[in-house]
């Protein structure tokens, strides 16, 4: 339920040299929560994706949420993260990118209302698609 209770999880990260961590979980309120508060107390400054990971019940994940924003975990997008690596739309990445991307506005919508795709990026996104 917490990966950084695992030594060989945590030795690898640490392994890595980073000290910004964006960090997932199957649930909100257990793995997200738990790992995220670890890497926090261990001096790590963790980023975690509000739109890809679900709590039990929308209250688990929303009370998770602010436990880790009172934390001082930082809140972000799928999208969000993508763009930030993604910087250079000049560079080679730029085809993946921007495939990732479109594939987020086009399946989000099937699944939830909550995320706000809007309707020229839908149409951008079935265009993109269609290339």
């Amino acid at each position: 339920m917490n990966a950084f209770e695992d030594q060989a999880f945590r030795a690898a990260v640490e392994a890595t040299g980073r000290t910004r961590l964006i960090i997932a979980g199957l649930h909100t309120e257990i793995c997200l929560t738990f790992a995220s508060v670890e890497a926090l107390k261990a001096g790590y400054d963790v980023l975690y994706v509000t739109d890809a990971v679900g709590g039990r019940s929308q209250a688990a994940h929303r009370t998770a949420v602010d436990r880790l924003a009172h934390a001082g975990a930082v809140p972000t997008t799928a999208l969000a993260v993508v763009t930030e690596l993604f910087r250079d739309w000049a560079g080679p990445l730029r085809a993946p990118a921007l495939d990732v991307i479109y594939w987020y506005f086009s399946e989000v919508p099937k699944h939830t209302d909550e995320v706000g795709v809007a309707e020229a990026e839908k149409v951008a996104a079935a265009a993109h698609a269609g290339n």
